[in-house]
């Protein structure tokens, strides 16, 4: 994958412990994520999600 790296792959499923705004928070804060990216189908606390 010519210089392509990835420091972490997630897969979080229905989010039944964690939800977005946690891994957000998580990236947010990891010294190895110089770039994040997110698929979301859908947002139930859009309030809370923008907030983090």
């Amino acid at each position: 994958m010519r210089g392509i790296r990835f420091s972490k792959v997630l897969s979080i499923g229905n989010c039944a412990d964690l939800d977005w705004p946690d891994y957000v928070r998580y990236c947010r804060h990891d010294p190895e994520t110089g770039l994040a990216v997110f698929y979301i189908e859908s947002v139930s606390e859009g309030g809370h999600f923008i907030a983090n």
